[in-house]
């Protein structure tokens, strides 16, 4: 069996009812596939909580804004907290093409390490 397999499997029987105790130190896998996990160091729990909750929490409340200004591509991080209020914010929204924005959670990875 490969692993699409083995997930689809997963995620079947999870959208039956079903609880899976799954162990794994694939975060990307734990990512797709868990409601919630724990992580465990020296036999204890270390942090247990819904993956996309522990990203946001061990992660930075920054966004990355990428833009073209002067027809080259520039970079901004900026504090999330307060983004509308943020002059550089709203200058790169009036001003300039908005290419891309990222927030600055960890990934589950990150949480894990």
């Amino acid at each position: 069996m490969n692993a699409k397999i083995i997930k689809d499997i997963i995620v079947e029987l999870k959208n039956n009812g079903k609880t899976i105790f799954l162990t794994t130190h694939h975060m990307d896998v734990a990512e797709q596939l868990c409601d919630r996990v724990a992580f465990i160091n020296e036999g204890l729990i270390s942090a247990i909580d819904q993956p996309t909750k522990l990203m946001v929490q061990y992660g930075k409340p920054m966004v990355t804004v990428e833009f073209e200004k002067y027809g080259e591509v520039q970079s901004e991080k900026l504090p999330l907290e307060n983004l509308k209020d943020n002059p550089i914010f709203e200058d790169i929204l009036r001003n300039h093409r908005i290419l891309t924005i990222h927030s600055q959670e960890a990934t589950l990875e990150e949480v894990f390490i």
